[in-house]
């Protein structure tokens, strides 16, 4: 994150994604805005309804921060991603962060996802791993992109 400016920048001014960010705003069709809004009507979520984290067992304010924000994009990764929210979803998307963070935790996190995954929902899942991994690794990551600037962009363009 310290490595970007858009990272440094997020770091200091600590942008919080709620339901403020969208309300009451028209996007164009396709830009990150409106396929955000069309994603959490069509899910019937919001940035909102996420359960607070436990990143106050973080001392650094900075991980901590990071943490919460990680939280707060997960909705833009689905969109960046172009997943809905069934379990191969969110096997995918795992895979994606694990391509970002070069972490373990996402990696096993999928892993115990396929575990919860209905057999009749596997035949897509090979293919989807691949796609994300390789997406994770050509999307820019994404603890750095500033979305609260980036609305009315055209999606195609992040």
């Amino acid at each position: 994150v310290l490595l970007s400016s858009n990272g440094r920048k997020i770091l200091r001014e600590k942008p919080q994604i709620t339901s403020d960010l969208i309300k009451h705003r028209t996007f164009l069709s396709g830009t990150l805005g409106a396929e955000y809004q069309n994603f959490l009507i069509r899910h019937n979520v919001s940035p909102d309804c996420r359960s607070p984290s436990k990143s106050d067992c973080f001392r650094d304010d900075e991980i901590r921060y990071l943490v919460e924000r990680y939280r707060q994009i997960h909705d833009f990764s689905h969109v960046l991603c172009g997943r809905g929210i069934t379990v191969p979803d969110e096997i995918a998307l795992k895979v994606f962060e694990a391509s970002q963070f070069a972490t373990p935790i996402s990696a096993l996190a999928a892993g115990a996802m396929v575990i919860r995954c209905p057999p009749s929902q596997w035949k897509p899942i090979p293919s989807l791993l691949i796609h994300h991994w390789n997406l994770g690794k050509v999307i820019p990551f994404v603890l750095t992109i500033p979305f609260e600037d980036k609305l009315e962009t055209p999606l195609a363009q992040l």
